[in-house]
């Protein structure tokens, strides 16, 4: 396990809803529905027991974001730059105030195989990272970055494994600042209603662009924020930058894709097979990760 330095400042503030035994209940007993027939109860058992987090305060007026996450394992979780709206459920989130852009989240594995589930697609990578189209002066635009831990379960605990952060993006005119953004990173192909454009990037931006993953940069030009992790009442911090607590952040820095497969035939068509699965890089078959 390798953890950024602001990892023990989180797990204060992780909460835990279910017990691991009726979790996993909970969450097996979905899934055969899934397979099965609709079964409306479980499903809303679920929902309605998750925790509600801060992930946000608005630097314009003090609105606050929040929204019901799966802290408890990666059961339910994916990554895609696709869906800049919400961190968990749309449904149930609430922005707090007008001037919400959108949200990103990235989920760091910590250098930790999720065998303990089949399948996760972490298609914005796992680096954060900030996208100056969204961060434009002239929307008075800025952004605000979170971070919880979410566990696994081990016996009959839930313990923190891996890395949840968020960047919610604000400006005081959204409806003006989401079609600008587009414009910028997609000239001549459409706009935010006619096409099916990503609002985001992902961690692989880094390679073309490093500083869109120098947080501490844009937090000095009073771009990016962040709640303070040491109170437990989470205010928004504006600075100083050497207060950051999320700069030098290192991992893959390119989307990826875990996955456990059945074992090939013959061993030559992969090498790097394992029972437990392999961490490739989305959409490649370079492995970042495996089991020892």
């Amino acid at each position: 396990m390798t953890f950024h330095a602001s990892f023990p400042k989180t797990i204060a503030h992780l909460r835990a809803t279910f017990t691991p035994e009726e979790y996993l209940a909970l969450m097996n007993r979905i899934r055969q529905s899934r397979r099965l027939f609709s079964e409306k109860d479980e499903v809303k058992t679920f929902w309605n027991r998750l925790p509600i987090y801060l992930f946000a305060r608005c630097p314009l007026c003090g609105g606050e974001f929040t929204s019901p996450a799966d802290t408890h394992s990666l059961f339910e979780w994916l990554t895609t730059p696709n869906s800049g709206r919400y961190i968990f459920s749309w449904q149930l989130q609430k922005e707090g105030c007008f001037h919400f852009t959108g949200v990103q989240t990235f989920i760091h594995l910590n250098n930790q195989v999720p065998k303990e589930i089949k399948y996760f697609s972490g298609e914005c990578g796992d680096i954060p990272i900030v996208l100056p189209e969204l961060l434009r002066d002239e929307f008075h635009a800025s952004a605000v970055m979170h971070s919880l831990p979410i566990c696994r379960v081990e016996g009959n605990e839930f313990v923190p494994s891996y890395s949840l952060y968020t960047v919610t993006y604000y400006s005081d005119a959204p409806g003006e600042a989401r079609p600008r953004s587009y414009d910028l990173r997609f000239p001549g192909e459409g706009d935010e209603e006619s096409g099916p454009l990503p609002l985001f990037d992902s961690s692989a931006r880094i390679r073309r662009e490093p500083l869109v993953a120098d947080l501490r940069h844009w937090v000095e030009r009073g771009k990016l924020h962040w709640l303070d992790l040491e109170d437990p009442a989470l205010p928004l911090k504006y600075g100083p930058a050497g207060d950051f607590p999320y700069a030098g952040i290192q991992g893959f820095g390119v989307p990826y894709l875990y996955a456990k497969t059945p074992k090939p035939r013959w061993r030559w068509l992969d090498r790097n097979w394992h029972p437990d699965g392999v961490v490739r890089e989305w959409g490649r078959n370079r492995v970042l990760l495996r089991p020892p």
